[in-house]
């Protein structure tokens, strides 16, 4: 899977490719097994699950239902999304 833009084999791209304010849908998490990606996984970060991209500097804050989270850019990229239509 590449780093960012999209998958070779779907339309999902990296959360570090989204724009702040974008709505967005887990696609998978990069790398499962990689403890960054467990800790994603605890806090509900999942395949279907709806985010919005809130900020991208200093961290990346993402908005998951009532919860944002703050993670650093290699968590981000960790994460694969779809982005959703307008």
């Amino acid at each position: 899977m590449p780093l960012s833009g999209p998958c070779p084999d779907c339309d999902a791209v990296s959360l570090t490719d989204l724009r702040e304010g974008e709505m967005a849908r887990v696609s998978c998490l990069q790398h499962p097994e990689h403890p960054a990606a467990i800790r994603l996984a605890s806090a509900g970060v999942l395949p279907g699950t709806e985010l919005q991209l809130v900020q991208r500097w200093p961290a990346f804050v993402f908005r998951l239902g009532y919860a944002e989270l703050a993670v650093d850019r290699e968590t981000a990229m960790l994460i694969r999304v779809r982005q959703e239509a307008v």
